[in-house]
Protein backbone atom coordinates (compact mmCIF):
# COMPACT_ATOMS: atom_id res chain seq x y z
CA UNK A 1 0.00 0.00 0.00
CA UNK A 2 2.80 2.41 0.85
CA UNK A 3 4.47 1.70 -2.49
CA UNK A 4 1.19 2.27 -4.37
CA UNK A 5 0.78 5.56 -2.53
CA UNK A 6 4.26 6.58 -3.69
CA UNK A 7 3.38 5.63 -7.27
CA UNK A 8 0.19 7.69 -7.14
CA UNK A 9 2.19 10.63 -5.78
CA UNK A 10 4.75 10.16 -8.58
CA UNK A 11 7.41 10.33 -5.88
CA UNK A 12 10.47 8.51 -7.23
CA UNK A 13 12.40 8.74 -3.98
CA UNK A 14 9.48 7.32 -1.99
CA UNK A 15 9.13 4.49 -4.52
CA UNK A 16 12.81 3.66 -4.07
CA UNK A 17 12.37 3.66 -0.30
CA UNK A 18 9.24 1.51 -0.31
CA UNK A 19 10.66 -1.01 -2.78
CA UNK A 20 13.71 -1.14 -0.55
CA UNK A 21 11.47 -2.04 2.38
CA UNK A 22 9.92 -4.85 0.35
CA UNK A 23 13.33 -6.11 -0.72
CA UNK A 24 14.52 -5.97 2.89
CA UNK A 25 11.71 -8.32 3.89
CA UNK A 26 12.78 -10.79 1.19
CA UNK A 27 16.40 -10.79 2.33
CA UNK A 28 15.45 -10.86 6.01
CA UNK A 29 13.17 -13.88 5.75
CA UNK A 30 15.58 -15.65 3.42
CA UNK A 31 18.33 -15.18 6.00
CA UNK A 32 16.07 -16.46 8.77
CA UNK A 33 15.29 -19.50 6.62
CA UNK A 34 18.98 -20.12 6.04
CA UNK A 35 19.86 -19.65 9.72
CA UNK A 36 17.26 -22.26 10.66
CA UNK A 37 18.41 -24.61 7.93
CA UNK A 38 15.21 -24.54 5.86
CA UNK A 39 16.25 -22.76 2.67
CA UNK A 40 18.63 -20.12 1.28
CA UNK A 41 18.29 -16.96 -0.78
CA UNK A 42 19.60 -18.96 -3.74
CA UNK A 43 16.69 -21.37 -3.31
CA UNK A 44 14.24 -18.46 -3.40
CA UNK A 45 15.81 -17.01 -6.55
CA UNK A 46 15.92 -20.39 -8.27
CA UNK A 47 12.27 -21.01 -7.41
CA UNK A 48 11.01 -17.74 -8.88
CA UNK A 49 13.22 -18.16 -11.95
CA UNK A 50 11.84 -21.64 -12.63
CA UNK A 51 8.29 -20.45 -12.02
CA UNK A 52 8.63 -17.53 -14.45
CA UNK A 53 9.90 -19.84 -17.18
CA UNK A 54 7.27 -22.48 -16.49
CA UNK A 55 4.35 -20.05 -16.41
CA UNK A 56 5.37 -18.04 -19.47
CA UNK A 57 5.78 -20.59 -22.27
CA UNK A 58 4.79 -17.89 -24.77
CA UNK A 59 8.04 -16.10 -23.86
CA UNK A 60 10.43 -18.93 -23.03
CA UNK A 61 8.80 -21.72 -25.07
CA UNK A 62 6.90 -22.27 -28.29
CA UNK A 63 3.34 -21.54 -27.12
CA UNK A 64 1.48 -18.86 -29.10
CA UNK A 65 -1.17 -16.53 -27.65
CA UNK A 66 -3.13 -13.81 -29.43
CA UNK A 67 -3.46 -11.19 -26.71
CA UNK A 68 -3.01 -10.35 -23.03
CA UNK A 69 -6.18 -12.23 -22.08
CA UNK A 70 -4.76 -15.35 -23.70
CA UNK A 71 -1.61 -14.96 -21.62
CA UNK A 72 -3.64 -14.71 -18.41
CA UNK A 73 -5.86 -17.68 -19.31
CA UNK A 74 -2.83 -19.84 -20.11
CA UNK A 75 -1.11 -18.73 -16.92
CA UNK A 76 -4.14 -19.72 -14.83
CA UNK A 77 -4.26 -23.18 -16.41
CA UNK A 78 -0.57 -23.74 -15.72
CA UNK A 79 -0.91 -22.53 -12.13
CA UNK A 80 -3.87 -24.82 -11.54
CA UNK A 81 -1.93 -27.79 -12.90
CA UNK A 82 1.06 -26.96 -10.68
CA UNK A 83 -0.98 -26.80 -7.51
CA UNK A 84 -3.44 -29.51 -8.39
CA UNK A 85 -6.38 -27.28 -7.50
CA UNK A 86 -8.69 -28.30 -10.33
CA UNK A 87 -10.92 -30.16 -7.85
CA UNK A 88 -10.78 -27.43 -5.19
CA UNK A 89 -13.13 -24.43 -4.88
CA UNK A 90 -12.22 -21.88 -7.55
CA UNK A 91 -12.25 -18.98 -5.11
CA UNK A 92 -10.17 -20.72 -2.45
CA UNK A 93 -6.92 -18.96 -3.28
CA UNK A 94 -8.41 -15.60 -4.21
CA UNK A 95 -9.03 -14.35 -0.67
CA UNK A 96 -6.82 -11.46 0.46
CA UNK A 97 -6.91 -10.76 4.19
CA UNK A 98 -5.32 -7.35 3.64
CA UNK A 99 -7.98 -6.06 1.27
CA UNK A 100 -11.70 -6.78 0.94
CA UNK A 101 -11.74 -4.75 -2.28
CA UNK A 102 -9.00 -6.86 -3.84
CA UNK A 103 -10.73 -10.05 -2.69
CA UNK A 104 -13.97 -8.94 -4.36
CA UNK A 105 -12.04 -8.14 -7.55
CA UNK A 106 -10.30 -11.52 -7.50
CA UNK A 107 -13.53 -13.42 -6.87
CA UNK A 108 -15.31 -11.80 -9.79
CA UNK A 109 -12.34 -12.15 -12.10
CA UNK A 110 -12.03 -15.86 -11.34
CA UNK A 111 -15.79 -16.43 -11.73
CA UNK A 112 -15.69 -14.64 -15.09
CA UNK A 113 -12.93 -16.96 -16.30
CA UNK A 114 -15.32 -19.93 -16.13
CA UNK A 115 -18.16 -18.05 -17.83
CA UNK A 116 -20.04 -16.68 -14.80
CA UNK A 117 -20.11 -13.13 -16.09
CA UNK A 118 -22.22 -10.57 -17.90
CA UNK A 119 -21.80 -10.64 -21.70
CA UNK A 120 -20.96 -6.92 -21.61
CA UNK A 121 -20.65 -4.04 -19.18
CA UNK A 122 -24.32 -3.07 -19.57
CA UNK A 123 -25.26 -6.03 -17.39
CA UNK A 124 -22.89 -4.84 -14.68
CA UNK A 125 -24.37 -1.33 -14.82
CA UNK A 126 -27.91 -2.72 -14.55
CA UNK A 127 -26.89 -4.82 -11.56
CA UNK A 128 -25.36 -1.80 -9.87
CA UNK A 129 -28.58 0.20 -10.40
CA UNK A 130 -30.58 -2.70 -8.94
CA UNK A 131 -28.37 -3.02 -5.86
CA UNK A 132 -28.30 0.75 -5.35
CA UNK A 133 -32.09 0.88 -5.30
CA UNK A 134 -32.25 -2.05 -2.88
CA UNK A 135 -29.83 -0.26 -0.57
CA UNK A 136 -31.91 2.92 -0.68
CA UNK A 137 -35.00 0.90 0.18
CA UNK A 138 -33.25 -0.63 3.19
CA UNK A 139 -32.08 2.80 4.35
CA UNK A 140 -35.69 3.91 4.74
CA UNK A 141 -37.27 0.74 6.12
CA UNK A 142 -34.58 -1.83 6.86
CA UNK A 143 -32.48 -2.85 9.84
CA UNK A 144 -28.82 -2.13 10.48
CA UNK A 145 -27.98 -5.66 9.37
CA UNK A 146 -29.97 -5.42 6.13
CA UNK A 147 -28.46 -2.02 5.33
CA UNK A 148 -24.98 -3.41 5.85
CA UNK A 149 -25.80 -6.36 3.61
CA UNK A 150 -27.18 -4.23 0.79
CA UNK A 151 -24.37 -1.68 1.02
CA UNK A 152 -21.92 -4.55 0.65
CA UNK A 153 -23.75 -5.59 -2.51
CA UNK A 154 -23.41 -2.03 -3.85
CA UNK A 155 -19.66 -2.06 -3.25
CA UNK A 156 -19.36 -5.52 -4.80
CA UNK A 157 -21.09 -4.39 -7.99
CA UNK A 158 -18.89 -1.28 -8.15
CA UNK A 159 -15.83 -3.51 -7.97
CA UNK A 160 -17.24 -5.52 -10.86
CA UNK A 161 -17.61 -2.34 -12.90
CA UNK A 162 -13.97 -1.57 -12.13
CA UNK A 163 -13.06 -5.01 -13.45
CA UNK A 164 -14.90 -4.42 -16.71
CA UNK A 165 -13.04 -1.14 -17.20
CA UNK A 166 -9.71 -2.72 -16.17
CA UNK A 167 -9.33 -0.50 -13.11
CA UNK A 168 -7.87 -1.54 -9.77
CA UNK A 169 -10.46 -0.78 -7.06
CA UNK A 170 -7.72 -0.86 -4.45
CA UNK A 171 -5.64 1.75 -6.29
CA UNK A 172 -8.76 3.83 -6.94
CA UNK A 173 -9.62 3.85 -3.24
CA UNK A 174 -6.07 4.74 -2.25
CA UNK A 175 -6.12 7.62 -4.73
CA UNK A 176 -9.50 8.85 -3.46
CA UNK A 177 -8.26 8.76 0.14
CA UNK A 178 -5.13 10.70 -0.75
CA UNK A 179 -7.13 13.23 -2.75
CA UNK A 180 -9.53 13.80 0.14
CA UNK A 181 -6.67 14.15 2.62
CA UNK A 182 -4.92 16.68 0.37
CA UNK A 183 -8.02 18.80 -0.19
CA UNK A 184 -9.09 18.68 3.44
CA UNK A 185 -5.56 19.62 4.42
CA UNK A 186 -5.97 22.77 2.32
CA UNK A 187 -9.29 23.55 4.03
CA UNK A 188 -7.70 23.02 7.43
CA UNK A 189 -4.76 25.28 6.53
CA UNK A 190 -7.11 28.08 5.42
CA UNK A 191 -9.07 27.82 8.66
CA UNK A 192 -5.90 27.92 10.76
CA UNK A 193 -4.64 30.85 8.72
CA UNK A 194 -7.74 32.82 9.70
CA UNK A 195 -7.15 32.26 13.40
CA UNK A 196 -10.75 31.13 13.85
CA UNK A 197 -12.07 27.66 14.78
CA UNK A 198 -13.95 25.40 12.39
CA UNK A 199 -17.15 26.08 14.30
CA UNK A 200 -17.12 29.71 13.11
CA UNK A 201 -17.43 28.59 9.48
CA UNK A 202 -20.54 27.51 7.63
CA UNK A 203 -20.50 24.46 5.40
CA UNK A 204 -20.76 26.76 2.39
CA UNK A 205 -17.61 28.63 3.45
CA UNK A 206 -15.69 25.41 4.03
CA UNK A 207 -16.90 24.09 0.70
CA UNK A 208 -15.54 27.21 -0.97
CA UNK A 209 -12.08 26.36 0.41
CA UNK A 210 -12.58 22.81 -0.87
CA UNK A 211 -13.32 24.09 -4.35
CA UNK A 212 -10.21 26.27 -4.21
CA UNK A 213 -8.18 23.15 -3.46
CA UNK A 214 -9.75 21.37 -6.44
CA UNK A 215 -8.93 24.31 -8.69
CA UNK A 216 -5.31 24.39 -7.53
CA UNK A 217 -4.97 20.73 -8.54
CA UNK A 218 -5.79 21.69 -12.12
CA UNK A 219 -3.22 24.47 -12.33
Amino acid sequence: HEYLAAVDAEDDFAMIEELGDVLLQVFLHAQIGEDQGYFTLEDVLASISEKMIRRHPHVFGDVSVEDAEGVVANWEVIKAEEKGISDKPLLKEEYRASSALQTAYNYQKRAAMVGFDWPDVDGAWDKFAEEWQEFRNEVTKGTSASRLDEFGDVLFTLVNLARFYKLSPEEAMLHANEKFASRFGYVEAKVKESGKPFSDYTLEQLDAFWNEAKQLEKE
